[in-house]
């Protein structure tokens, strides 16, 4: 089984997210465990402070390395006494950039691992803590007010590739896939999907009536014919880097 040990500030951010639909099935059905971990508790000082003013001047305030430290050495050795191996991450601007391709990686670990993940906050790490993380990630090119939202998309897109964890085993594999040549992002898309009603209905803005039908060929019921008009229909992009 895969554990995540999520190190925040804010670790109902984590639990809400994590307790509702497929993440939380994926829980109850023991294929995953996520633990939000208060980074709080391995502070010393009565005002439990995370975070300080950045040597040399800047703005805002920095993560300190103590906590950041004791609680990455505290989970690990909570994981190896359990029985995973434990492994570091960290929500950094500047990482690595998660793809579709690292997330099946790291759903299927060679032996039971614990992902200890860092969420960064305020400005971002004291550096020192950097000598402790096993791999930095981004997941994309913006800036976040922290690291929680960087790790959920961790959590959520490696569960979801877990077996067993979807309902039909074949919805994790017929979805839109990414690659790189290069720098540049291919995209290869779903094709358009449709559900009940098979005519909708609705008025436009000048007031005229409009009918939406989906396309006949996906209720004839010729399986081939189905297959090959979706497979023509697939979106395919390149995304090329400035």
């Amino acid at each position: 089984m895969i554990r995540f040990d999520i190190v925040t500030v804010f670790p109902e951010i984590i639990e809400n997210y994590c307790n509702a639909s497929i993440i939380g099935r994926a829980q109850k059905l023991e294929k995953v465990s996520i633990v939000a971990h208060d980074l709080r508790k391995w502070t010393t000082d009565k005002h439990h402070t995370v975070d300080d003013r950045v040597f040399g001047g800047g703005p805002g305030m920095l993560m300190k390395v103590e906590p950041l430290y004791r609680a990455v050495t505290a989970l690990k050795e909570v994981a190896v006494k359990d029985g995973y191996v434990p492994y570091v991450l960290a929500t950094v601007a500047s990482g690595t950039l998660f793809t579709q391709e690292r997330a099946q990686q790291l759903s299927s670990p060679s032996t039971s691992t614990a992902y200890i993940v860092l969420c960064g906050h305020y400005e971002g790490f004291d550096a020192r803590i950097f000598d402790f993380v096993d791999e930095s990630f981004s997941v994309g090119p913006y800036v976040l007010t922290g690291g929680e939202l960087p790790s959920l998309v961790l959590i959520d897109t490696v569960t979801r590739l877990i077996p067993e964890v979807l309902g039909n085993e074949e919805s994790a594999g017929d979805e839109t896939t990414f690659s790189f040549a290069g720098k540049n992002l291919q995209v290869s898309g779903e094709h358009p999907q449709y559900t009940s009603p098979a005519e909708f209905s609705f008025t436009d803005a000048s007031g005229k009536m409009q009918t939406q039908t989906v396309p006949p060929i996906l209720r004839s019921g010729d399986h081939k014919k189905i297959k090959d008009e979706n497979e023509s229909q697939r979106v395919n992009k390149t995304f090329l880097s400035e």
